[in-house]
């Protein structure tokens, strides 16, 4: 693994590992990692909020993140992507994949399991699938109308559905066409849990208490406002009835413990304050402990006492969760981790269906976009920017760039640059690599000659003949601190290092020369060239603009002095990577003066980008490939 010592995105990707590891560990390293109080949690990637004039149009993730689960018996009920998938967890240390749904129209957003049936919600309505068969999860029926829905409880053959305008009952006893019993007007519906004949709804700020006796007329008997939270009013998210007791999450406060032995009066008896920033969204209870999904990772709650809840432990990460004897069932940026909670104060991580991978790189060629991830490299149908889908892949360790030309993709990985025939992008294949190198970080292609980027410096390869490339150049004169980026335009080659630009004559690529330095006041990252000009990223100092028409005597012409990452230039506009996260284009026509003309916020960080007639394609740790209109 190459590091960028002394950048942001190093503590971002250190953080992350970090986060990784806790999965990867042996149950004592993971004990004394995992926070010892439910409140504890760490954000690695929090979200960014910003005015944007571009557009999300598209989106492929790696393999897919998670964040419904439901365990029936020897079988774990997950979302990838939009679709349904059933997992056998006979062994919990060692997951696998039973079956897959087709996809569904929208992602997921709850999912519950009665017998042979799942039941699904999202922005659609409801979805209906048969389970019947675990190897080939079947859709059968929906019910649409009422806006999206957020929730669904079952009993017996009727469906509780929480969607935008209110309660929804459905009887399903037909599960190819449920059939709508009643309705009960309550805007903004998130969740609802049935006990007996009183249905508990939250909605917005408000836990609505309905006598459900007759489905057809769903009536009022109770309700409770939720307290202020820390920053907001407070809003119900999620709710479970054990006996006499509903344990009620709201949005920025915490886990309410109501008394509903009499549903018309009901009363708080326990609280147990998250800790600032915590936001829960859903419970579930088993035993003596109430395990909290936060946006934030799982927060687990003694409730022995209900009027004195404690924190008991917490795991770090991001989904829901279910609980099945000792063994938690969590989802969250990595896919499905199967937790021992034996030991609530210590959970500790024994099993896990991985299926997101990070992503740090991203190219386009023609209706393909290939990315360079953790895993290797991935390559997305992009014919329809709307639709992407997953074309093939290549399993390598840890790909962090990728570049296309003709038929082959070149990738750099930890073991050096690795050539790809992809004319079938479907069935991609190895057929060499230059693996007698130092730690690479970049790669350009140019006629037949790859230009290396790297702790050496600047190496030149042969590739005419792809199954045997040979070094036929090389220039390690970059003062120690090795070759971060490069572009090749003509006849020179433009390398980033630690103390600024460095130009080099490759018109004979068996003898480099270097023509000209520029040198910066701050370590340069990423560098393009378009005409006459070189772009060049700072961490520090923001985007460089170089005129290097006359490659001997580079001269900066123009600075935008905020401090930026990851860069494309496409007809006159750069686009760049704020250190928040921020995806800005910046006008460079006028070289001198550039300016910012738009900005989007990604859901997640990502660090890689290219631009692509209408479309920019960013590589995003979690999200796999955004698509995003210019």
């Amino acid at each position: 693994m190459r590091y960028r010592l002394g950048t942001t995105l190093t503590l971002v990707m250190m953080l992350i590992v970090a986060a990784i590891g806790l999965v990867a560990k042996g149950p004592a390293a993971a004990e004394a990692d995992l926070a010892a109080d439910a409140g504890q949690s760490l954000s690695l990637l929090p979200f960014i909020s910003d005015i944007s004039r571009m557009q999300l149009v598209g989106q492929v993730a790696g393999s897919g993140t998670s964040s419904q689960v439901v365990v029936r018996g020897n079988y774990a009920y997950i979302d990838e992507g939009r679709q349904l998938v059933v997992l056998d967890i006979t062994n919990p240390a060692a997951p696998t994949v039973v079956g897959k749904s087709p996809p569904l129209e929208v992602g997921f957003t709850n999912l519950t399991v009665a017998g042979n049936i799942a039941f699904v919600t999202g922005g659609f309505g409801l979805h209906i699938i048969d389970i019947g068969n675990p190897a080939a999860p079947t859709p059968v029926g929906a019910h649409t109308g009422h806006g999206a829905a957020s929730g669904v409880t079952v009993v017996s053959n009727t469906a509780y559905l929480a969607a935008d305008e209110g309660l929804v009952i459905l009887d399903v006893t037909n599960p190819a066409a449920p059939g709508e019993l009643g309705f009960y007007a309550a805007p903004g519906a998130n969740s609802v849990t049935v006990a007996g004949t009183t249905a508990y709804l939250s909605a917005r700020d408000t836990l609505w208490i309905l006598n459900v006796a007759n489905p057809a007329q769903p009536t009022q008997v109770g309700s409770f406002s939720m307290p202020p939270g820390e920053h907001t009013s407070g809003v119900a998210t999620g709710s479970t009835v054990v006996g006499s007791y509903l344990y009620l999450t709201g949005w920025y406060s915490g886990l309410h413990i109501l008394d509903v032995s009499n549903p018309a009066a009901p009363r708080q008896i326990g609280y147990y304050h998250m800790r600032e920033g915590v936001i829960p969204y859903d419970v579930t209870v088993s035993g003596q402990h109430a395990y909290v999904s936060t946006f934030h990772g799982l927060s687990i709650v003694n409730v022995s006492n209900p009027a004195v809840p404690t924190g008991a432990g917490g795991y770090i990460g991001r989904g829901r969760v279910d609980v099945v004897g000792n063994l938690a069932y969590v989802t969250d940026a990595h896919g499905l981790i199967i937790l021992n909670v034996a030991n609530p104060s210590v959970p500790t991580p024994i099993g896990m269906y991985a299926m997101a991978f990070l992503a740090w790189d991203v190219t386009v060629a023609g209706e393909y976009a290939y990315l360079a991830t953790d895993f290797g490299l991935q390559i997305v149908d992009v014919a329809n920017p709307l639709r992407p889908t997953k074309a093939g892949a290549v399993a390598t360790d840890f790909t962090t760039k990728v570049t296309v030309a003709g038929s082959y993709a070149y990738t750099v990985d930890t073991d050096g640059l690795r050539i790809i025939n992809v004319a079938n992008p479907a069935a991609p294949v190895t057929v060499g690599g230059f693996f007698d190198t130092d730690s690479l970080n970049d790669v350009a292609i140019v006629a037949n000659h790859a230009y290396l980027a790297g702790s050496g410096g600047l190496r030149i390869i042969n590739v005419a003949n792809p199954a045997a490339p040979t070094e036929v150049g090389f220039l390690n004169d970059t003062e120690g601190y090795g070759a971060e980026s490069v572009a090749v335009a003509g006849n020179y080659a433009y390398i980033t290092t630690g103390y600024g630009l460095q130009i080099v004559n490759v018109v004979n690529p068996a003898a480099p020369t270097e023509v000209a330095r520029f040198e910066s006041t701050g370590a340069l990252q990423e560098v393009a060239v378009a005409g006459n000009y070189a772009y060049a990223t700072s961490y520090n100092t923001g985007l460089h603009i170089i005129n290097v028409a006359n490659p001997a005597a580079p001269v900066e012409v123009g600075h935008f002095d905020t401090p930026v990452s990851a860069l494309a230039v496409f007809n006159h506009h750069a686009y760049v990577q704020y250190n928040n996260g921020l995806l800005v284009t910046i006008n460079v026509a006028n070289p001198a003066v550039p300016v910012e003309v738009a900005t989007f916020a990604p859901p997640f960080s990502w660090v890689g980008l290219t631009v692509s007639g209408n479309y920019v394609y960013l590589a995003s740790y979690w999200d796999g490939l955004l698509i995003i209109s210019n």
